[in-house]
């Protein structure tokens, strides 16, 4: 078993991840082409959103997706994987759907995230999940209301409980490793944000700088504790 290692890692270096690289970024690119087809197509039709609203909307919507743009792919980068990521965010729900599965199919097949074999298992675990998404969507837009509305009313308020408890699940997973970390940094930000200690901030900055504190705060720990041994 040991004399095949070096060879699978050679082959996922020279082979795999090359291939994957390739492909995720054309699709990317392509992705964000499809992204402003709408765009494109009111513009062909003669339809132009006027200056002062195009601004408006930057303007509200900048802040977070540049925070955002910077903590995302960095603090999921570990779970997902180079593969990984380009798939997830390409397809979307990141954090609610490709995350979770990659970390879970990780636990499953007992590897390690952030090495080639978690990297192979979270893509495996990640292009499931895309079927299966695609799979209850379809059927969900097709009779997806009837069925809302045959359920009671104390069901479609549990249903809003699903993401908090397979976040739960998941930081439960994580409770040996970063999550000790992660909990404290995260409670004294939440804590100094409702006490309006961070009100010498910019009211647009506020969220985006507790959440990449929380993000890159707990990152820098885990490689603190990492370098003196403690996170075995």
């Amino acid at each position: 078993m040991t004399e095949n290692k070096p060879n699978t890692s050679s082959i996922f270096h020279t082979d795999f991840l090359p291939f994957a690289i390739r492909w995720g970024r054309g699709l990317s690119l392509f992705g964000i082409v499809l992204a402003f087809g709408p765009c494109l197509g009111l513009a062909v039709m003669g339809i132009f959103p006027s200056v002062s609203g195009v601004m408006a909307g930057i303007a509200a919507q900048l802040p977070a997706v540049v925070a955002a743009y910077f903590y995302e792919p960095i603090s999921y980068f570990a779970i997902l994987g180079i593969a990984g990521t380009y798939m997830g965010f390409l397809s979307g729900n990141v954090n609610n759907m490709r995350a979770p599965c990659a970390s879970i199919a990780q636990s499953a097949a007992n590897v390690e995230e952030g090495s080639d074999e978690g990297g192979i298992i979270a893509t495996v675990g990640i292009a499931v999940s895309i079927f299966i998404n695609i799979a209850f969507l379809t059927v969900g837009v097709i009779v997806g209301n009837y069925v809302v509305s045959l359920l009671p009313q104390h069901v479609l308020d549990a249903l809003n409980l699903l993401l908090p408890a397979l976040f739960g699940a998941l930081f439960a997973n994580q409770i040996v490793k970063l999550a000790l970390v992660a909990l404290p940094i995260t409670g004294i930000m939440v804590l100094m944000n409702k006490l309006q200690l961070l009100s010498f901030l910019p009211g647009k900055l506020v969220t985006p700088i507790v959440m990449l504190t929380c993000v890159f705060g707990t990152m820098g720990i885990g490689l603190f504790l990492a370098s003196k041994g403690k996170m075995d």
